[in-house]
């Protein structure tokens, strides 16, 4: 189990409440803390400064003529000229031309995520191609891998890529690609992904991080190592910058500070990485040597103050492209009124929060306080919001989360957390001893295709919906939805499909469940509400509701549609067929809707800003060994 220590936040008390905390805090929080502070460098310790680097904006996400994707995904291409991203909109490969601010495909969908979708595109080191992973079947069939030239090729298959494996950089002999990949039994292990006949070659077994938890993973220029940054281990607060030696199978610390240390990449060329540390108070690059697979003399500080900010890219050239998160979210309240569907003006609950993932919202059991979950760098952390006092408490969660999703305990004793990482593993927050403890959905590698995706909780329970799918092999395909007791372990099916995909799934009371149901082969969804005991109540077809919430009565379901240009309405869904009416919501891409305990008032989370791309200048490199 690990211990969480809550932090409190008041506007214009946070020094008394500093005070507070630090007063009333359990022994072992406090000599946590006792010892984090101890543990920061001093500001006498030994580095060198050169901030002759420029910084300069290039563009935003916005400005690109039809990107719809995020900067944060770009794989820059080593002359700096484009950028290879997916489309979440149509789900093809597109290659961004970022002087002229425009972007083509260089797949060919004919509809959404039809016939499938790309993702994860990585660069070969002299540019001429890429390899990314196709999907089939909007994501119901195989994982491929294929091959583009640049800059407009057909693409072309490889092979299947191997299960569980996620590729990072192609290697400088062009031979092979460096990722992650999870073993049978869970465990993370480097490997080595051969281009020419999909063969897995292990490096190294153990590495105790997720593939949420890794931003980038680099070969040295001559191709002998690998370095990445993650959590050591991987439910602390820290996160240190690695390296693999691939000719002698081992992972050795290379940048270890307090704080946090990002990975910006190995300067082609040299023996340098940038990364990013906050250990000295504030975000900051660095430069720093690496000899022979080993820290070097003493980094040296190249520009201060990158708040928002992680990599997308070092060009040939040795300039780095960066990615600047701009966005703010807000949690609001609106007054709903049952009968008929309409909606107050929005009432914002929290400061406005500078993050890029996260929002989530919960109401307390007894609607005297929301739960939210706000994505950081690194990490995650919950927010715990009284609604009557307006006090904030914040409960940091490991550096390897990268988002969550709470849901309180019946008795509001504490939450129940979905882990933002690739497992979606489920955890229980005890808010009285702050300890985090992990919550067992049962083994699952060789009985379901994915981990099982917990759903919710059965309102008043101790009871956990759970979606499960059959393996790929398995034909037909089937997925379940299934109670599971968590606290004797015990289960029941609920209900079962076979050849179609269950989507979006809520947990009404009396353990009515409604979702969306995608036939295999179509395009289309449709919203089905079924009773405990898996009876029909409700079968609309061809619908594109998302985000359904059952009312606490259950007569009604809820739910948000939205358009491309982020226009979203609220629609009300009686069950007894006299069909839906809708209302349009304040805000554009809310997210994260959520009904009060009363069915009085609806939660989102809504926000502004857009990412910005930046290029860092005139680094004081050294290319004398590289």
């Amino acid at each position: 189990m690990k211990r969480f220590a809550p932090s409190l936040n008041r506007p214009l008390q946070t020094l008394s409440l500093l005070v507070l905390f630090l007063t009333t805090a359990c022994d072992g929080t406090r000599e946590r803390l006792a010892g984090a502070l101890s543990a920061q460098p001093s500001r006498e310790a030994a580095f060198a400064v050169d901030t002759s680097a420029t910084a300069r904006r290039l563009l935003d996400a916005e400005a690109v003529e039809g990107l719809r994707g995020a900067i944060s995904e770009f794989r820059i291409l080593p002359d700096g000229s484009g950028a290879l991203a997916a489309d979440w909109e149509t789900g093809d490969l597109v290659l961004v031309d970022l002087a002229a601010a425009t972007s083509r495909e260089l797949t060919h969908n004919v509809g959404f995520f039809d016939p499938g979708y790309a993702w994860n595109p990585i660069v070969s080191p002299d540019g001429q191609r890429a390899v990314f992973h196709w999907v089939a079947g909007g994501g119901r069939g195989p994982d491929s891998l294929f091959v583009v030239d640049l800059p407009a090729g057909e693409p072309r298959p490889l092979f299947e890529v191997p299960d569980r494996f996620a590729g990072y950089d192609w290697s400088p002999d062009g031979t092979v690609l460096a990722g992650l990949r999870y073993t049978e039994g869970q465990e993370r292990e480097v490997a080595l992904l051969h281009l020419e006949d999909g063969r897995l070659e292990r490096v190294v077994a153990g590495v105790d991080a997720s593939v949420g938890s890794i931003e980038r993973m680099e070969f040295s220029p001559d191709g002998r190592y690998l370095v990445f940054a993650a959590p050591e281990p991987a439910d602390s607060f820290h996160v240190d910058v690695q390296l693999v030696d691939i000719a002698a199978r081992e992972i050795r610390p290379l940048v270890t500070e307090a704080g946090n240390q990002k990975l910006l990449g190995w300067v082609p060329g040299t023996e340098q990485i940038l990364y990013l540390s906050d250990a000295r108070g504030t975000p900051a690059v660095w430069l720093q040597q690496v000899t022979d697979g080993r820290r070097s003399g003493e980094p040296v500080l190249v520009k201060q103050d990158l708040w928002n900010a992680g990599a997308v890219g070092l060009t040939r050239s040795g300039d780095l492209l960066y990615h600047v998160s701009n966005r703010s979210r807000n949690v609001f309240a609106v007054d709903l009124d049952p009968a008929s569907g309409a909606i107050g003006e929005p009432r914002p609950l929290l400061p406005r929060m500078p993050m890029a993932k996260g929002g989530d919202a919960a109401w307390s059991p007894d609607g005297r306080a929301i739960a939210v979950g706000v994505g950081t760098e690194p990490g995650a952390k919950v927010l715990i919001r009284s609604l009557e006092t307006g006090l904030v408490q914040e409960y940091p969660l490991p550096a390897s989360w990268s988002w969550t999703m709470p849901e309180w305990l019946p008795d509001g004793s504490g939450l129940l957390l979905r882990a933002g990482t690739v497992e979606q593993r489920m955890f229980r927050l005890n808010f009285g001893s702050g300890e985090l403890s992990e919550i067992d959905l049962g083994s699952w590698e060789d009985r379901y295709r994915y981990a099982p995706y917990p759903v919710g909780l059965l309102p008043g329970t101790d009871s956990m919906l759970v979606l499960r799918q059959s393996p790929e092999e398995e034909s037909p395909r089937w997925n379940e939805l299934v109670l599971i007791d968590l606290l004797t372990g015990s289960e029941r099916t609920v209900i079962r499909e076979t050849a179609c995909t269950i989507m979006r799934p809520a947990i009404g009371p009396q353990g009515n469940v409604a979702y969306r149901r995608r036939e295999i082969g179509t395009g289309s969804d449709d919203l089905i509400a079924r009773d405990a005991e898996g009876g029909l109540l409700l079968h609309l077809e061809d619908t594109e509701f998302h985000d359904l919430m059952w009312h606490p009565d259950g007569e009604l379901l809820w739910a948000k549609d939205g358009d491309p240009e982020g226009n979203a309405r609220l629609h009300r869904i009686p069950l007894d067929g006299t069909g839906p009416s809708s209302v349009p919501i304040e805000h554009k891409n809310p997210i994260f809707p959520s009904l009060s305990p009363d069915g009085m008032q609806l939660l989102y989370t809504a926000g502004t800003g857009a990412e910005e791309l930046w290029i860092l200048e005139n680094l004081p490199l050294d290319r004398t060994g590289g």
